[in-house]
């Protein structure tokens, strides 16, 4: 092999491995981030109490009304944050005093 040679060997090597260390990165982002569906996606999400939680009622996520739970009292309107789902009930406690809007 001349000198030509393995100056464009290098060259194409080096692309490959920069492409391969891109594609690596950009694509494996997805699995850094936090599920957006199914029950892990509900975890932390804020929701709105629309009945009294006593220790059941409803709260209203995302547009859609949810059977709720909690350990304390939570008053119709208070920002509540979801702990766990159980089937189609969540495990909600009172989100620091907000009174916020359901994402």
């Amino acid at each position: 092999m001349d000198s030509e040679q393995v100056i464009i060997l290098v060259v194409i090597i080096l692309t490959f491995l920069a492409l391969t260390l891109w594609f690596s990165y950009r694509f494996s982002d997805h699995l850094r981030r936090r599920p957006l569906s199914g029950a892990e996606g509900l975890l932390g999400v804020t929701a709105i109490a629309k009945t009294d939680i006593a220790p059941r009622g409803s709260v209203l996520l995302r547009g859609e009304l949810w059977d709720a739970m909690s350990d304390e009292m939570i008053h119709q309107g208070e920002a509540v944050k979801i702990l766990a789902v159980d089937g189609l009930t969540l495990k909600v406690k009172r989100q620091s005093g907000e009174r916020t809007v359901s994402p």
